[in-house]
């Protein structure tokens, strides 16, 4: 976070260019203005309370009408456990359901078989009970975990009150640098809100499921930041 003063002659800012106050055409002050460029930020700590888990089934078999039927039996089972969670639909999607070609490592050329996939991305609110829904459904044949991800689900609120304490904190620094140079805050001439960082998202590693492993699937959701930035530009007065 910095102060950067521009146009700020000290001895010659009650003299110059106060009677010619023009904005460039981008917003931001000319040459001629004797002016303050503060940045503010406030940022703060939350809980997520979503988590996205991404998951499915392949199976392997050497014809493809059997490895689809089979995968399909088994993305089918893997779905009844889904609902049997109380998982509501709307909170259900099916991301990606495949059936490709496997070639032969020695004779390029040569199939050997085939790999039918279905995935699925499920979101849920009850985070304490994550690990032990994919725990069940790795139980009912899900042999693929791609990931999981920890988020906030509505951050607005909390943005807009960073977004207040970020202007708020551009304030004080500004009346800081003004106060120790011996001049004071104008008007404002510009406010930028400034894109903040993303939020860090935890993601589980992405493994290839076994039966052996359904009883714990151990996660934490940890927190986030959300962050919140602005810059402000102030005519300086005498």
């Amino acid at each position: 976070m910095r102060g950067l003063f521009s146009g700020l002659v000290f001895g010659l800012v009650v003299t110059v260019g106060l009677n010619n106050m023009a904005l460039a055409q981008d917003g931001s002050p000319s040459r001629d203005t004797p002016s303050i460029i503060v940045d503010g930020s406030a940022s703060a700590e939350v809980t997520p309370d979503l988590a996205f888990v991404t998951l499915g089934v392949s199976t392997a078999r050497p014809l493809a009408g059997d490895a689809a039927s089979d995968n399909n039996a088994a993305a089918a089972a893997m779905l009844d456990q889904v609902r049997s969670e109380g998982i509501a639909a709307a909170d259900i999607q099916t991301s990606q359901t495949s059936l490709t070609p496997v070639f032969d490592q020695r004779d390029g050329a040569k199939i050997k078989g085939f790999t039918a996939s279905n995935r699925i991305i499920l979101r849920l609110r009850d985070l304490p009970k994550v690990g032990g829904i994919i725990g069940r459904l790795v139980g009912k044949g899900a042999n693929n975990l791609e990931g999981v991800e920890f988020v906030v689900e509505h951050p607005e609120a909390m943005l807009d009150k960073l977004r207040a304490d970020a202007t708020r904190d551009a304030f004080s620094k500004a009346r800081v640098y003004t106060g120790a140079a011996g001049v004071k805050l104008g008007r404002i001439l510009q406010i930028m809100p400034e894109s903040a960082s993303p939020a860090p998202v935890f993601r589980a590693m992405k493994s290839t499921a076994a039966a052996s492993d359904a009883a714990s699937v151990p996660l934490s959701p940890g927190t986030q930041t959300l962050e919140a930035r602005v810059r402000i530009s102030w005519e300086i007065t005498p």
